[in-house]
């Protein structure tokens, strides 16, 4: 198990660590060997992120299968099949993200990285704000405006200009009417949360189904269907402060949301599942989150590494 990796690729290496981490017998000297490779170089840090990012994409490929096999089914899966599954399920990922995103042409790219949040003012007077791990492509012509939403979350208040604006996801097209809204990007779907104005929707697969989104509401859409809206929480574009707020959020998906902001696992005790925690939280130290956790829920956090938490009940 403490071989040294011969594989020069990064993302080869990645994929070897995440079957020897994943798999039941993994040792404390992998972990460490892992903690190792991982702080050795930055790009090693970068893969392995990315396989991370990767594998969440899963849930969206056809068969759903082969990711599930990796995460949820390793139970009498041996090293060598570990493997094999891991490589093909990073492809299929990889190609299923390549079918997602909207042809590229010429414009200007607004990125930011794991942790990162980011504003910006365009040449149109609209101003952008970028969430953790997102990424934008800026498309302004004579005629009209454009923001293609790659990956990641997004606020926009847009500047008055005579030229129509959209903003595209991998789910459909997205017009403001004079307005600040949040655009949210996850595996499955789109969410727009319209805090100003108004907003039409319009699914990729089905352009005749098509709504209008008023202030103080929000949809989650594909690009087959525009799920009921709900209304909208004016505190959920906190993060563009570096903020995380929830009320009665159950602990897992609060954890899901914290893990955003910091690079590796956040695992959460099946036995939790019944928690659930309210409070403003600051996403720039979530190290300090996860240390405020222990102090108002029954809850101890356990570092294998400084990139492998596990959340356990207190009594375990």
């Amino acid at each position: 198990m403490t071989q040294a990796l011969t594989k020069t690729d990064p993302i080869n290496q990645a994929c070897i660590w995440a079957a020897r981490l994943w798999a039941d017998d993994a040792s404390e000297q992998d972990k460490h060997n892992f903690q190792q490779w991982l702080e050795a170089d930055p790009i090693h840090e970068k893969a392995w992120q990315q396989v991370l990012n990767l594998q969440q994409q899963f849930n969206a490929v056809p068969d759903r299968h082969v990711g599930s096999k990796v995460l949820q089914h390793r139970s009498g899966i041996s090293r060598r099949q570990l493997l094999t599954v891991t490589g093909v399920g990073i492809g299929i990922g990889a190609i299923s993200m390549d079918r997602w995103l909207p042809s590229q042409v010429n414009g200007t790219s607004y990125v930011t990285a794991k942790g990162e949040i980011r504003h910006w003012q365009l040449s149109d007077g609209t101003t952008l704000a970028l969430n953790t791990d997102s990424k934008v492509d800026v498309q302004f012509d004579a005629i009209s405006r454009k923001i293609i939403l790659l990956h990641g979350e997004i606020v926009i208040d847009t500047g008055k200009d005579a030229r129509p604006m959209s903003i595209v996801s991998r789910d459909g097209v997205m017009e403001p009417l004079g307005t600040r809204f949040n655009v949210q990007q996850s595996a499955l779907e789109t969410q727009l949360t319209v805090f100003e104005g108004r907003v039409r929707i319009t699914p990729t697969e089905t352009p005749d189904l098509h709504t209008i989104v008023p202030a103080g509401e929000g949809v989650n859409f594909s690009a087959v269907q525009i799920a009921q809206p709900f209304q909208a929480d004016p505190v959920s574009s906190l993060w563009q402060e570096g903020k995380l707020a929830v009320a009665d959020m159950p602990l897992n998906e609060f954890v899901q949301q914290l893990a955003r902001y910091r690079t590796g696992i956040v695992r959460v005790s099946p036995e939790l599942k019944r928690l659930t925690i309210t409070g403003i939280f600051s996403v720039q130290d979530s190290d300090r989150v996860l240390e405020q956790l222990t102090e108002i829920l029954p809850v101890r956090v356990s570092y294998f590494t400084p990139y492998w938490v596990s959340i356990k009940p207190l009594t375990s």
